[in-house]
């Protein structure tokens, strides 16, 4: 059984000890002050659910001690003891948050109801303390889960963009492999059985192998980003990234979506010799195709279609922009857009199927970072998101350098 423990604060000994009879039963245990600076002592050790003041007391009275009290715990309840009871005198107590007053000489059955109400406000309140935290971690818990979901389901449609981008360069090697083997089949059926050796086709038999090397070549580059994409951990250590480097490979890698898809003109305008950040690839990278879908299905019916992604750094900071040629964010919504669930896509303007927690992924995984995203409206048209991502110390920086 959990006791309702009971501060009981009195100069005169003789109110403390009626107040001690009037609560002997078992459900109670009581604490005694005689001043202020001893309750406050009191409560630093006990933590109490109810503290009885007296209001008139020398040195720190009962309306200074039950101010301090609030200011420590507001959940404490206070009960303030005084033969002064007019309104004047309560309305001072209420002042200093005070949960109730009652006035000497007081009814033993009056106090002893009051103290029971307050209690039962105490425990109610600690229950619904603990309800909320618990509602917040089944939250955060459910949270993490779509998170997680929305991160598989986002990874599916990088795999299909994979996919179909290998098609193009694998056809083009297959086509040349073909005419490379017909050259050479008709090079082997010659009328002469040693020709002279034709320079023009061992020319052309050179180029059409660079050609398939270099479609391979571009074909493997997209293997291994689907490779290390469809990998990704969601616990991969943190690593020196260089945030220059990543946007050019994401880039290459959404490329002919940007442009072809959705027929959008993308620039990179990166600053020269970027500080490295330690980080996770992945967080990165889902951040930076999160920002480009947006800007993408944002310029759907946009006249001008351009993407200009930017990188720049000062000694404290790095910051990345995303800039489109979109209509740009109604003032009204920018508070609310990186809210879960929230999308400003509807009806027959909604271009994507998302859950609407991409921007909400982005500032989360950002805030791991300590960075920020803002969003603004450009002149005459278009948006920018912006990340201010802070740089570590510049011991932590120098450490990173290090081979």
């Amino acid at each position: 059984m959990i006791l309702d423990t009971i501060l009981v604060v009195d100069d005169e000994k003789k109110n403390l000890n009626a107040i001690r009879r009037i609560f002997s039963g078992p459900e109670y245990k009581l604490y005694f002050a005689s001043s202020g600076e001893e309750a406050m002592e009191k409560v630093e050790i006990h933590s109490p659910s109810l503290v009885i003041m007296d209001v008139m007391m020398p040195g720190m009275d009962g309306i200074e001690a039950c101010s301090r009290i609030k200011v420590k715990n507001e959940n404490i309840m206070v009960l303030m003891l005084s033969g002064k009871s007019g309104i004047e005198d309560r309305m001072k107590g209420y002042a200093v948050l005070a949960d109730d007053y009652i006035g000497k000489p007081y009814d033993p059955d009056e106090l002893i109801a009051k103290v029971n109400i307050l209690l039962r406000l105490f425990n109610a309140k600690k229950e619904l303390a603990d309800m909320n935290e618990n509602l917040e971690i089944t939250v955060q818990k459910r949270t993490g889960e779509l998170i997680a979901r929305e991160r598989q389901a986002l990874t599916g449609k990088m795999v299909q963009g994979i996919v179909h981008n290998l098609r193009g360069p694998l056809a083009v090697a297959a086509s040349h492999a073909q005419l490379l083997s017909l050259l050479v089949d008709e090079y082997q059926s010659a009328s002469d059985p040693a020709p002279p050796v034709n320079m023009d086709f061992i020319t052309e038999v050179k180029t059409r192998n660079n050609k398939i090397l270099d479609a391979i070549g571009k074909g493997s580059e997209l293997i291994d980003t689907l490779v290390f994409q469809g990998g990704a951990n969601p616990r991969e250590k943190r690593r020196p990234l260089n945030l220059n480097e990543l946007i050019q490979k994401e880039a290459r890698f959404l490329r002919s979506e940007i442009i072809m898809h959705h027929g959008v003109e993308l620039k990179l305008d990166l600053a020269h010799e970027l500080p490295l950040v330690n980080g996770r690839y992945t967080d990165f990278s889902q951040v930076f195709y999160n920002l480009v879908k947006n800007a993408c299905e944002a310029m759907a019916g946009s006249e001008k279609k351009k993407l200009t992604i930017s990188s720049r750094h000062s000694a404290s900071e790095i910051i990345l922009s995303f800039s489109d040629t979109g209509p740009g964010i109604d003032p009204e919504l920018k508070a609310m857009i990186f809210d879960p669930f929230f999308s400003t896509k509807s009806g027959a303007d909604k271009t994507g199927s998302g859950s609407g927690l991409g921007l909400f992924i982005c500032a989360r995984l950002m805030s791991e970072y300590k960075a920020f995203i803002s969003v603004r409206n450009l002149d005459p048209a278009g948006c920018e998101f912006s990340i201010q991502i802070p740089l570590q110390d510049s011991k932590e920086k120098d450490d990173l350098l290090k081979p």
